[in-house]
C-alpha cells in the first residue's frame, strides 16, 4: 500500500486534490444529455488514485470495476454496463476533520475495575482471550487474524448501509493478510485514517465497551492496539473538543486522580489546528517510556493533520482544575517535562474557553510514587500496579 497519496488534503490551507468521479446520467454514451458527474466515496477516491498512481490496470470496488486503461466504470453483475470517468484536480480548504479529532471524552475512573491496571483496552484484550489460538503472542495468525478483521468490517458495514466502504476496507486487508506484519499493521492504521464510518464505529463501540461487537471489530481493534510503539521522549499534542459544563466539572472532580480514555485518541501536533473547533482544548503530554502511542502521519490519508494516535484506554492524571486551565498529565514529572511546561504557559492566555492539560500515564512505577501522589492531595492512595502486559 502506498505510504502518501498525492490526492489527500493536508493543511489548513488551500491544497490541490484528486477527485474521481463517474457519469451518472440515465444514458452516459448519448451526447444529446448533460453530463451528471457522481464523486465516489474519499475512501474508494484514495483506493483509485493510488491504484492509478501505482500503474494498476484495474482496481476492484464492491459493486464496480475500475479500467483505467479504457477509462470507465464496469459493472461487475453486467459487464457490458459501462460509464465514464473523470479524473480532476481541484483546490480545497484542509483541516482538522472535527469528528475524529473534537469527541468531547467524558474521563472514566481508571483504576475501579480488575482489568484497569492493564496495559490494554478492555475490550481488545476480552478478544484477546476469546481467540487466544490465533491471538496469542507465542502462535499468533496473521492471516486468520486479518481475515476475521475483513469479514466483521465487511459485517458492521452492512448494517449501517455502508457496505460500498466496507468492502473496500475488507478488500485492502485481505490483500495484504499473507504479507509481514509491519505490512498489515500500516494498511490496519491507513485504512483507520480515512473518512469512513470505521473509525467513528470503532469508537464508539470502545467508549460504551459494547462487548456485543467483540467478535466482528475485535480483530481490527487488535491490529490497532499493534500500531502502537513505547514512548521515549516528551512531546505535547493537542486534541479540542467541545464539552458540556457537566464534562468540565467531571475533569474539575478527577484533578490527582486517574481517568481512562476508553478509544483510540486522535491528537495532533498542530496545536492552531486543535483549536479550530470546540470550547475546550486538552494540552496532553506523553512522558514516559511505556506509553503506547504512535506517530501515524507518515501512513495517513491526511498526512498535514500531523496525527498522534493514542492507544485505546490511556491512562492520564487530571493536573490543576481551574476554568482557564485545568490540566491532565502522567504520573512521572522529568525535568525536561517541568521546563517544557513552564516554556508552554504562554497557551494560558489564548481566547478558549477550557484548557485541560494532560500527561499521558506511564503508571509501571505508580506504588513507588503513592508518597508524591500523596502529598498533592492528602488522602488519596495510589494504587502499585501489576505492570500487566499483552502483546
Amino acid at each position: 500500500m502506498a505510504t502518501a497519496a498525492s490526492s489527500n488534503i493536508t493543511h489548513s490551507a488551500s491544497k490541490m486534490k484528486v477527485i474521481w468521479s463517474w457519469q451518472s446520467n440515465q444514458e452516459p454514451w448519448n451526447e444529446k444529455q448533460n453530463k451528471k458527474w457522481t464523486r465516489y466515496s474519499d475512501l474508494e477516491n484514495t483506493i483509485i488514485e493510488e491504484a492509478y498512481q501505482n500503474g494498476e490496470g484495474q482496481v476492484q470496488l464492491a459493486q464496480y470495476i475500475i479500467d483505467f486503461d479504457s477509462i470507465v466504470q464496469i459493472n461487475k453483475s453486467d459487464k457490458r454496463k459501462k460509464r465514464p470517468l473523470k479524473r480532476s484536480v481541484v483546490e480545497v480548504e484542509g483541516h482538522l476533520r472535527e469528528q475524529r479529532f473534537f469527541y468531547p471524552e467524558k474521563p472514566i475512573k481508571s483504576f475501579e475495575s480488575s482489568n484497569d491496571d492493564a496495559m490494554i483496552s478492555a475490550f481488545i484484550e476480552k478478544w484477546i482471550s476469546r481467540y487466544t489460538g490465533i491471538a496469542h503472542y507465542t502462535n499468533r495468525k496473521w492471516p486468520e487474524i486479518v481475515e476475521q478483521a475483513a469479514k466483521g468490517i465487511l459485517k458492521e458495514s452492512k448494517v449501517l448501509n455502508q457496505e460500498a466502504d466496507g468492502y473496500a476496507i475488507a478488500n485492502s486487508l485481505r490483500k495484504v493478510k499473507n504479507k509481514t506484519e509491519d505490512e498489515i499493521i500500516i494498511c490496519a492504521i491507513r485504512l483507520y485514517t480515512a473518512e469512513t464510518f470505521l473509525y467513528k464505529l470503532i469508537n464508539s463501540v470502545l467508549r460504551e465497551n459494547d462487548t456485543s461487537k467483540i467478535d466482528t471489530l475485535g480483530a481490527y481493534c487488535f491490529l490497532l492496539h499493534k500500531q502502537s510503539r513505547y514512548n521515549d521522549q516528551y512531546q505535547i499534542v493537542y486534541r479540542g473538543a467541545n464539552c458540556t459544563e457537566a464534562m468540565i466539572n467531571d475533569y474539575k472532580q478527577s484533578v490527582n486522580k486517574w481517568i481512562k480514555w476508553m478509544g483510540f485518541t486522535s491528537t495532533s501536533r498542530d496545536r492552531r489546528q486543535a483549536e479550530i473547533f470546540g470550547n475546550t482544548l486538552f494540552v496532553i503530554e506523553l512522558v514516559g517510556r511505556y506509553i503506547h502511542m504512535s506517530d501515524i502521519s507518515p501512513i495517513s490519508v491526511f498526512p498535514d493533520e500531523q496525527e498522534v494516535l493514542l492507544d485505546a484506554g490511556t491512562i492520564f492524571e487530571v493536573i490543576t482544575g481551574s476554568q482557564s486551565t485545568q490540566l491532565i498529565k502522567n504520573q512521572h514529572l522529568s525535568k525536561a517535562a517541568t521546563e517544557q511546561a513552564a516554556h508552554e504557559s504562554y497557551l494560558r492566555s489564548t481566547p478558549i474557553l477550557n484548557r485541560l492539560r494532560v500527561r499521558a500515564s506511564d503508571h509501571t512505577t505508580a506504588a513507588s510514587s503513592s508518597s508524591c501522589i500523596s502529598s498533592i492531595q492528602p488522602g488519596l492512595t495510589a494504587t502499585t500496579s501489576k505492570n500487566k502486559q499483552i502483546t
